[in-house]
């Protein structure tokens, strides 16, 4: 009997050092070999002496406490992760001398309740981020990625959805394996093409097309998830899941083409055919299509221009087409329905670069449907949804912020110096990539200079009635110039080839100019001579 084993049962300790701590003590006095405090029933000898002929060398840790257990009190103490770190270092350090009241010293106690408040609010802020996290693991099972998975299951049959989240969640977990480094990447994949073998003869046991749709659709983003995990495996395995992810979005797109009768096809439609655009987008020139071969063999695009065309082209017919249901449930999730918004806004100004509706028949209706695209939703109503999920801090994604941005400069929503100020705001520089940097600056550089534009109100006027300063309008070009060719630099050292590629291709047909590695030797040597 110590101080602070004066109590039973379960108690919070709390003390002077800092230590914290829930208690609990046995609640018996059994028997302390005290004959006034023994039980007549209680069958242990009374003699000390007694438990020592109960020892025997040969027992293990389980074996003496199955004898011991009834001559001693036991305590337990529970501990929070944080607690038990700060008991360890303050019972290593002055446990005896300061913390059971031999020499106390009130100062040294007091720096150790200190550090005890100090970890205390540190373990608080965990918590937090537990909870946060295990919120975003939750969202994203349910909400499938694009798709709303649960919402449609509890319409459709809810007694899959335990079964789609089982499958999702192990697929998770395999990932978290992998990060963690306790599986090979070997085993991993093979786990995971086990995982998508289970999937797909379930899928085909369902008589219902919409729940085949959503396992099929799973198991392709299993393969599109691999597709970019090149931190892990390298460009020929990157190819060879790349090219499944693919195989399968063209076989689940055909299949959708030719059953009408799917439930929300239209919105599984385009899901799948953004997932399989951005693959291109990511490992290609997306919907850019330069007259010249830009790439040696080994950098070959994965998706050739003509394929993305033909799939972009449809994902914008269906995105006019969205019967009410399926656009009601599209625009619910706001974040998703932005993101994929956005998305689609990216290819279409990717095409429009190196197209206009005079090259021919097909690309008059393209620019058509773009047209009706954006004025349906690429508008000033988008931008205040997004304005408003970001103030509620639904939306969390720096790279997505300054891309958003971006896309309100790139059609005279936003002024570029509002825009910037917003970026700013919301996010680190260090954090932002030199690519996305380059498409802020590529934006304000068409809204200044080819918009010739310098209001919100002077986007919708004609380009006569603009009145530019010439010295403005000269500083703006040298400005943006300067600032998209240093970041040029940035991508090409950084960041990959494709990224690169369509950045200076994205230069070039906006400004007119060529880049050159030498730009700025060049400059030097230029201004030295004059």
């Amino acid at each position: 009997r110590t101080d602070d084993h004066l109590l039973y049962g379960f108690y919070t300790v709390e003390k002077k050092s800092g230590y914290r701590a829930l208690h609990c003590d046995h609640t018996l006095f059994n028997p302390r070999f005290d004959a006034s405090l023994s039980d007549p029933n209680d069958k242990l000898s009374l003699d000390p002496n007694a438990i020592f002929a109960l020892s025997d060398p040969q027992d293990n840790a389980i074996d003496r406490l199955r004898k011991f257990y009834g001559y001693f009190n036991i305590e337990i103490q529970i501990h929070t992760s944080f607690e038990n770190l700060w008991a360890s270092m303050e019972h290593t350090s002055s446990y005896n001398i300061q913390a059971k009241g031999r020499g106390r010293n009130s100062e040294i106690t007091v720096q150790w309740k200190f550090l005890s408040d100090a970890m205390k609010n540190l373990e608080e802020q965990f918590e937090r981020l537990q909870v946060d996290t295990e919120k975003a693991h939750f969202q994203m099972s349910h909400n499938g990625g694009y798709i709303p998975v649960k919402k449609l299951l509890d319409k459709l049959q809810p007694d899959i959805y335990p079964i789609y989240l089982a499958s999702t969640k192990r697929v998770e977990d395999l990932e978290d394996l992998l990060d963690s480094h306790e599986i090979s990447r070997q085993d991993y994949v093979h786990q995971l093409q086990a995982e998508i073998g289970y999937t797909d003869d379930f899928a085909t046991k369902q008589s219902d097309l919409t729940l085949q749709m959503l396992f099929r659709i799973q198991n392709a983003f299993v393969y599109y998830g691999l597709a970019n995990q090149s931190k892990y495996f390298n460009s020929d395995d990157i190819r060879q899941f790349i090219k499944e992810s693919l195989f399968r979005y063209k076989e689940i797109s055909a299949f959708l083409s030719s059953h009408s009768e799917i439930y929300m096809g239209n919105l599984f439609h385009i899901i799948v055919i953004i997932r399989y655009l951005y693959l291109g987008q990511k490992y290609g020139l997306g919907l850019m299509n330069p007259p010249e071969e830009i790439f040696r063999d080994d950098d070959t695009p994965a998706v050739r221009y003509a394929s993305s065309l033909s799939f972009f082209e449809k994902g914008i017919f269906l995105l006019n087409r969205l019967k009410d249901e399926e656009l009601n449930l599209f625009t619910n999730d706001s974040v998703i329905s932005i993101e994929i918004l956005h998305q689609y806004d990216v290819q279409a100004r990717e095409w429009e670069l190196f197209n206009t509706e005079y090259d021919s028949l097909q690309s008059a209706s393209i620019v058509k449907n773009i047209a009706q695209f954006r004025a349906q939703f690429i508008n000033s109503a988008l931008q205040d949804r997004f304005n408003r999920l970001l103030e509620s801090n639904e939306i969390k994604n720096v790279e997505f912020i300054v891309k958003f941005y971006t896309t309100m400069v790139w059609h005279g929503l936003l002024r570029p110096i509002d825009a910037l100020k917003q970026i700013v705001k919301y996010s680190a520089h260090d954090k932002i990539k030199a690519s996305d940097l380059f498409y802020y600056e590529l934006s304000a550089y068409k809204f200044l200079l080819i918009e010739h534009c310098e209001t919100i109100s002077d986007y919708n006027k004609a380009l006569t009635e603009h009145t530019r300063d010439p010295a403005r309008t000269k500083h703006f070009r040298h400005y943006h110039r300067k600032n998209m060719i240093q970041l040029l630099f940035r991508i090409k050292r950084s960041e990959s080839t494709y990224k690169f590629q369509k950045a200076r291709l994205s230069f070039e047909q906006l400004t007119k100019s060529k880049f050159k590695v030498d730009y700025f030797s060049d400059t030097l040597s230029h201004e030295d001579a004059s």
